[in-house]
Formats: structure tokens, sequence, C-alpha cells
């Protein structure tokens, strides 16, 4: 909560956390994914990353690299998403890092698009009755 309360006060929406190996984990109540030379990636479970139900149903539905991702690829990345079940797919339109802000083009990607439509499927088939 600390690493929150600190990107929260820096006027950022989550933190990218990192594990003891240098490794990009996840945010602090998101997972990430990225791309990365035109490809959708996402941290493996091996860092240490909670596997968060969002990412479960895209894993599960279109393509996306699961490898071990670095600040490199963090900092260089064409487009960065945020997931989790309250907010389900959120684009990042800044990368803050080291005091400098990258403007990315999240929204704008076509990654964003076909993330939500895969959500908004997986959401309508399993719609019940309350």
């Amino acid at each position: 909560l600390i690493l929150l309360a600190a990107a929260r006060e820096a006027g950022c929406y989550d933190a990218a956390r990192f594990n003891t190996k240098g490794l990009l984990a996840e945010a602090c109540i998101s997972n990430l994914f990225l791309v990365v030379d035109g490809a959708l990636r996402t941290p493996d479970i091996l860092t240490g990353l909670l596997p968060g139900v969002i990412r479960g149903v895209l894993l599960d539905t279109i393509e996306i690299g699961v490898t071990a991702c670095s600040l490199d690829d963090l900092t260089r990345a064409e487009a960065v998403y945020l997931t989790n079940t309250s907010h389900g797919v959120l684009p990042v339109e800044w990368l803050s890092y080291g005091g400098v802000r990258t403007r990315l083009q999240s929204a704008e990607h076509p990654v964003m698009e076909k993330m939500q439509v895969t959500l908004k499927a997986q959401a309508d088939a399993k719609a019940v009755d309350l």
C-alpha cells in the first residue's frame, strides 16, 4: 500500500511492481499487459504476481505472450494496459519513470478494442438472471 500511496501522491493511478530479480510482475492493484515490438505480452506467473481473473480470461481467449518482462520492456512499450475485476481493461496514457513522463498511445492501439470486445463477449456468454 505504501507504493500505491506514493504513486497516487505523484498523480498516478497505480505503480509497477518488480520482483527481487528485477522482473516486472504486476501493478499494485492490477495485472499488466504490454505491447512490445507489436506483440501483446504479460509477465509470467513465476515472477510472483497474483494471476487475476481478467488476466486469466484474456489468456484463455486471445494470443498473449507470457514472458519475463523487464523495466526496458515497460519503458519502450507501445502500449500498456492495467486489468482487474473492478475496472476491466484500462489503457495507460502516461508512463512516469525516473522523473520522465512518456505519452503512450494505449487507448488508440488496436489491442485495446480487442481486449474490451473479448471481455464483453465473455461476460455476455456468462450472464445469468438473479
